[in-house]
């Protein structure tokens, strides 16, 4: 079936846990962009993908990060429907400074150039949509790949999952207990410490960073030794709720100074985005932290659920 733009979109919409990304300013506000439709998935990373709305003599144009939600590198002896077009290697420039794509497609925090690799894909029909699909969500059921493509694919993405650490919301609930024990005695720096490595807070820091690079998303501050992985609903609070303890959604990616003040409740964020301080917050920690420079979350990280968890940050762990 030979594609269209039109199509393209409606596959990807029935496909579970497709998500719009929508405007959210001007004429087509609440709507899909002009020049593109656009959708995120979460899975192991966050991924989007951008279809072009006009078609070429080539096919349909997709814009997609080079690695799969299952962290696997697109090659053709895998998608072998999908033909390159073009090639943004992570902080790859155009020609007047810019991010050298669809501004549509690099506004997606995982086809941002500045801190992935990307690729532009042409397409041609529903089916090779599929197999370009099947690889990049590591579902093989949205289409029938050919049998070698299948084989080699089913052989990486097992490989890739059994590689990953231990996903935090897989904890079993008696690993709980064990913890409390085991850091009863110990500062809170340490027994945070100890979190991070029993329970791989490495891979939920690494979906943090795929999202929007190695830097802290307040400050900027680049370097992926001083970041930590911040969970908004905190750890201890998500015995009834396991699943938001490794949610992406549930994470803010921030510089130790500003983790220490959100983690002890001395800084919030409101409805708006914006930082909101506690009265236990010295002066010269809002001046160490610039405040009145880094005063809201960038809008690239926010979204509905994240919303939601920070309100419950400001109800039970702000210090107000």
């Amino acid at each position: 079936m030979t594609l269209t733009p039109e199509l393209a979109k409606a596959i990807v919409e029935k496909i579970p846990g497709a998500k719009p990304v929508l405007s959210s300013r001007g004429d087509s506000k609440g709507q899909h962009v002009k020049y593109t439709f656009r959708f995120e998935f979460v899975g192991l990373a966050i991924r989007h993908i951008a279809i072009t709305r006009r078609a070429t003599s080539e096919g349909v144009t997709v814009y997609v990060n080079q690695k799969s939600i299952n962290n696997i590198d697109f090659s053709n002896s895998i998608v072998s429907a999908a033909r390159i077009s073009e090639k943004y290697p992570k902080g790859y420039k155009g020609p007047t400074g810019d991010k050298g794509l669809s501004s549509s497609a690099a506004q997606l925090s995982s086809l941002n150039p500045e801190y992935n690799d990307v690729l532009r894909l042409s397409v041609s029909t529903a089916e090779d949509l599929k197999q370009l699909l099947s690889w990049y969500l590591g579902n093989s059921s949205i289409s029938t790949v050919p049998n070698k493509s299948q084989e080699q694919y089913s052989a990486i993405s097992t490989t890739a999952q059994t590689s990953k650490a231990l996903p935090e919301s897989i904890i079993p609930k008696s690993e709980q207990d064990n913890l409390d024990a085991d850091t009863k005695s110990l500062a809170t720096d340490e027994r945070k410490a100890v979190v991070k490595v029993r329970y791989g807070q490495g891979s939920f820091r690494d979906t943090l960073i795929a999202i929007g690079g190695e830097k802290c998303w307040m400050t900027g501050l680049e370097g992926k030794q001083l970041l930590i992985a911040s969970h908004i609903k905190p750890w201890s609070h998500c015995t009834t709720d396991i699943d938001s303890r490794g949610h992406p959604d549930n994470g803010l990616l921030l510089s130790a100074l500003w983790d220490s003040a959100f983690d002890a409740g001395l800084i919030s964020f409101d409805e708006n985005w914006q930082v909101v301080t506690s009265k236990y917050l010295s002066e010269s920690a809002k001046t160490a932290m610039n405040i009145k420079q880094y005063f809201e979350i960038p809008e690239i990280y926010r979204n509905e659920q994240r919303a939601k968890y920070l309100e419950y940050h400001r109800i039970k762990v702000f210090e107000t």
